[in-house]
């Protein structure tokens, strides 16, 4: 093979690479933090006589709109106490948003039915199936322990 050649191909690999790193950058560094908000989240002390039941986290334009990234993390529990007292101790709690390095407060949504219609949960975990949990969802009350936060949009695929 020329010369020429080997060095044209070598270009066009370096190009390439170019163009693909930052995308794989932002790709990885998105998942580093939507791990360490799953992180906090699951380390949170949760409402006395609850129950994990599932837990989701997603990454990308969530919520429709463009120029920015989306990051939700969420818990299905089961409580056989009063939602008083689960939104009680949630009230205060906060993990920290890997973006901006401040306290993110956690959201409580009780399913009241399937889809769910309530809150800022993303449009493919609205069924209760997309959590683990049958239709009806059984005798306890079923509640979303959850944080969404938006960042800027970057080069990760998920969030154009």
């Amino acid at each position: 093979m020329p010369t020429g050649v080997k060095v044209l191909g070598g270009l066009g690999l370096l190009v390439a690479g170019a163009v693909a790193l930052p995308q794989v950058r932002d790709y990885v560094s998105n998942g580093h933090r939507l791990w360490q908000m799953e992180r906090a989240l699951a380390s949170l002390p949760h409402a006395p006589r609850t129950l994990h039941v599932s837990q989701n986290a997603r990454v990308g334009l969530l919520m429709g709109g463009q120029g920015r990234c989306d990051y939700f993390v969420g818990q299905l529990r089961t409580c056989g106490g009063s939602r008083d007292a689960v939104l009680a101790h949630y009230r205060d709690a906060t993990i920290p948003n890997p973006l901006t390095g401040q306290a993110e407060h956690v959201s409580v949504l009780f399913v009241t039915g399937d889809p769910i219609h309530e809150g800022l949960v993303p449009p493919d975990l609205r069924r209760l199936r997309a959590w683990g949990l049958g239709d009806g969802g059984g005798d306890a009350a079923a509640f979303i322990v959850y944080v969404l936060v938006s960042g800027p949009a970057n080069a990760d695929p998920r969030c154009r």
